[in-house]
């Protein structure tokens, strides 16, 4: 086989590499595999596009065209999954959906794969030089691949559309770059498809894709893309009565919800990037050192008493990726505490004066009875007893006893006889 590159094939191979590259970037630092996926399919459409490009005769450019076409084809589907990715709605990325979604591509490139026996994806060829030629589709090309295709990126723009409108501004931005993202290559495909371009014959969508890849990598470090990416989070986050954070490894903010903001006057803009020290300035004397473990603290800022559960999060190597903190205002609860408190400490304080006789008692000079705030004189032991945790018993004391009972007072021992 023949190969004549071009100044076209070195585009499309730099684009293939550049898109292989960003696929090796998004699958190691994203969750999903939609977008890895993606991208490597683009990588493949772009490589082999720069074969077609350089093979030499129309036989062997409709060999690499077929080739192509795994990524032209399955690239849709890998669309569509990142875009259900990214919006929040795994449930729906399963095995049997992507088997079922995966069915008119397999079959569209079993069809291109025979078209010499049929001819129902390319009914003719024209060739303009040694590099380029124009395919003449037939009805299973309009089927096949560009209803199919079209079809399932609409649905994963319009789910990309959808975020715009779901998510605070923070993510908003991320979702009109990836729409912007998409919208080259397909325009770029459009103009192919209608013979539109200033070089008919040559397919620039593969090449538009570097324009989506810039702007992949923008997302990927400056919003953390995929790491601090939308998932569901309205339905789960944002509704959440109790504030959290979501810190990365170096203790940057990656993720809140609008409680966070309420125990602090940052704004949601200034939020997002910076370090937990723009929330808590005592962050590293509150860690006390504990910084791979969970904590629980109290501590009180801007007049609110706040809970913290910081939860230290781990890979499966075991080593600290980040941590989420959960926040609630404890400050109803604590004034309430605080109020209990008092009112023991006043309850025990009125026992004990009660508990304790004090000040002037009006008593009998005779009787000895004592007069009560009432009024009433009652006997001495009953007055004290009411008022005390005294218990009387009676005995007689000695002097008494020898007066008014001689007969029980014991015999004291006469003095001897001095010598």
């Amino acid at each position: 086989m023949e190969f004549k590159f071009s100044l076209l094939s070195g585009i499309n191979l730099l684009t293939a590499i550049f898109m292989v590259v960003l696929g090796m970037v998004a699958w190691r630092l994203s969750r999903g595999r939609g977008l890895a996926l993606w991208m490597f399919a683009m990588g493949e459409w772009s490589l082999l596009e720069c074969f077609q490009l350089g093979a030499v005769g129309i036989p062997a450019k409709v060999f690499w065209s077929v080739i192509e076409y795994l990524g032209t084809l399955y690239g849709a589907v890998f669309y569509l999954l990142f875009a259900l990715e990214f919006t929040g709605l795994e449930r729906f990325v399963t095995r049997r959906n992507i088997l079922l979604l995966c069915i008119v591509p397999t079959l569209t490139l079993l069809l291109a794969a025979t078209n010499h026996w049929h001819h129902l994806i390319w009914a003719d060829f024209t060739a303009i030089d040694n590099n380029r030629i124009i395919y003449h589709r037939g009805i299973a090309w309009v089927l096949g691949v560009l209803s199919y295709t079209y079809l399932l990126i609409g649905i994963a723009t319009a789910f990309l559309g959808w975020s715009i409108f779901r998510y605070p501004m923070e993510y908003k931005m991320q979702s009109i770059l990836l729409i912007i993202g998409v919208l080259c290559p397909w325009s770029a495909n459009f103009l192919y498809l209608t013979n539109l371009s200033p070089l008919p014959g040559w397919d620039a969508t593969p090449v538009a894709f570097s324009v989506t890849g810039a702007l992949f990598f923008y997302n990927l470090f400056k919003y953390q893309f995929y790491d601090i990416r939308p998932v569901a989070r309205d339905m789960l986050v944002e509704k959440m009565p109790s504030g959290i954070l979501v810190l990365d490894s170096q203790n940057r903010i990656v993720d809140y919800n609008s409680a966070a903001l309420c125990f602090n006057s940052i704004a949601g803009e200034n939020c997002l990037g910076n370090t937990i020290d723009t929330f808590f300035p005592n962050w590293d004397n509150m860690l006390q050192g504990n910084a791979a473990s969970d904590n629980r603290l109290e501590i009180t800022q801007n007049q609110h008493h706040l809970e913290l559960n910081i939860s230290a999060l781990h890979d499966p190597n075991g080593h600290l990726v980040g941590r989420l903190l959960i926040i609630r205002d404890i400050t109803e609860r604590k004034q309430i505490e605080l109020e209990r408190e008092r009112l023991l400490t006043e309850l025990q304080q009125a026992q004990t004066e009660v508990q304790t006789l004090c000040g002037l008692l009006p008593i009998c000079s005779h009787c000895k009875k004592i007069r009560d705030d009432s009024g009433e004189w009652t006997r001495m032991e009953a007055y004290i007893q009411s008022r005390s945790d005294a218990v009387f018993t009676h005995t007689f004391c000695p002097e008494c006893l020898e007066k008014h009972y001689p007969g029980f007072a014991p015999k004291m021992p006469q003095n001897p006889p001095q010598q």
